[in-house]
């Protein structure tokens, strides 16, 4: 069925069919077809639970997958939790059927409005094979806990593209922060205009060497304007600079 209807008319379909099912157990006096009710409920609500899980097993990375997958069920249980005292504060103040026949109702003009509003459409084409970037070769080799860690891209483009050039480099702000970036900035050379400098930092190196690991497909081609206004396709220049930590004079020597 979602193969057929993708992932929005499935969804649809979904609510459409559990409504039904609510309908029928608000109105059903007869136990065989409260429980073809109860039946009908449960492959709706199962169809739409798993069309959304599956999005998002399909669009996240590995490296985030679980906690992506973790924060959608709070999410999911933490609404039902609060929309089962509403619907059960209505069914109290009016009745039981007519609470069921509420819900129905409102599932299926949320649903729409939400297909309208958010489609699904579009986002189980997420390409996440991994690109990983290749590691700089260090003259000296930094241990996992230091950090903070700058990293500088150079990008050269013509002066008359660097306002096209700072638009395009939005998903790459995104992306950075995503991967672990705290902070990250996009500065013109004034003396060299034309001359790009991207800045982000990283916590420590081990987050910075994780971040490396975290790049995808769909990243790649998010890129790809970006790359678009490099003067003769080079590419741009990357450093690396650590913060120094000293190391505290011992107990001994300070005598």
């Amino acid at each position: 069925v979602r193969t057929r209807l993708g992932p929005d008319l499935t969804m649809l379909m979904g609510s459409v069919v559990y409504a039904a099912a609510l309908v029928v157990l608000g109105l059903s006096r007869s136990v065989p077809l409260t429980c073809v009710g109860l039946a009908a409920g449960g492959a709706g609500s199962i169809t739409q639970l798993t069309t959304v899980v599956a999005l998002f097993q399909a669009s996240l990375p590995a490296w985030v997958r679980g906690r992506g997958l973790a924060l959608l069920m709070v999410v999911i249980w933490s609404a039902t939790s609060v929309a089962a005292l509403g619907w059960g504060a209505l069914a109290s103040a009016t009745s039981a059927p007519t609470s069921l026949i509420v819900s129905a109702i409102a599932l299926v003009i949320c649903t729409m409005v939400a297909t309208i509003a958010l489609p699904l459409t579009g986002r189980d084409g997420i390409d996440i094979t991994p690109q990983p970037w290749v590691m700089p070769q260090m003259a000296t080799a930094p241990l996992p806990t230091d950090g903070p860690v700058l990293v500088t891209v150079v990008w050269r483009v013509r002066p008359d593209d660097v306002d096209a050039f700072t638009l395009a480099m939005g998903p790459v702000r995104r992306q950075r922060r995503r991967d672990g970036a705290m902070s990250w900035g996009l500065f013109n050379d004034l003396a060299d205009p034309g001359r790009m400098v991207e800045s982000f930092t990283v916590a420590t190196w081990a987050e910075h060497e994780r971040q490396h690991g975290r790049s995808t497909a769909t990243d790649a081609a998010a890129q790809a304007p970006a790359r678009g206004f490099l003067l003769d396709g080079a590419e741009p220049e990357i450093t690396h600079l650590i913060a120094p930590h000293p190391s505290k004079p011992h107990l001994s020597d300070a005598r």
